[in-house]
């Protein structure tokens, strides 16, 4: 009688269990663990850092009173803007846009001005021990359509490979940790 009864309790534990986790998902159409992740994901996604690409046909550093700068010729109009994984997301964001929201986009609680790499066409042709320039970029200004300066501080002054005075062909800017949040998509 007690084997059973044991065996009658086993069967009826199992069946509110599958009953039981039935109806949750046909209350909500997702387990526990699936909406702990959506959630953690959603969190995620709100405070997702993007690399922004800025592609310009020519570039020259200048040296000026207060400092060095980039000045980048005929700028593309649109930036691309990616994020690392596992949340990947890709969007073309308008560069007017980022120079108007640049001290949104890059405030001092998130790190402040960005580290940059400038890369251009003449590194496939130089010795394999030239790099890309490492820099940190400020002070953005959108001087036209096509031309936008940043002030420049270099992140290893002992390998900078830029010199002020030369122009630089098929330059490409990447930013890293840009924080897009709250910036009005209308602004892209």
């Amino acid at each position: 009688m007690k084997t059973i009864f044991l065996k009658v309790l086993t069967v009826l534990l199992v069946l509110i269990g599958f009953s039981g986790a039935n109806l949750f998902a046909a209350n909500n159409g997702e387990t526990p663990i699936k909406s702990a992740n959506t959630a953690v994901q959603s969190m995620a996604e709100h405070k997702l850092k993007w690399l922004l690409v800025l592609h310009a046909s020519q570039g020259k550093l200048e040296q000026e009173k207060d400092g060095l700068y980039l000045k980048l010729s005929h700028v593309s109009k649109n930036m691309v803007a990616f994020t690392d994984r596992p949340n990947r997301r890709y969007r073309a964001v308008k560069t007017v846009g980022i120079i108007n929201n640049w001290d949104k986009i890059f405030t001092q609680t998130s790190g402040g001005e960005p580290n940059a790499i400038v890369t251009h066409a003449e590194f496939a042709t130089m010795s394999e021990d030239i790099m890309p320039e490492g820099l940190i970029l400020s002070a953005p200004k959108m001087v036209d359509e096509e031309t936008v300066t940043f002030k420049v501080a270099s992140l290893d002054r002992q390998k900078q490979t830029f010199v002020p005075g030369n122009t630089y062909i098929d330059v490409n800017v990447f930013l890293d940790d840009a924080n897009l949040d709250g910036i009005k998509k209308s602004s892209w």
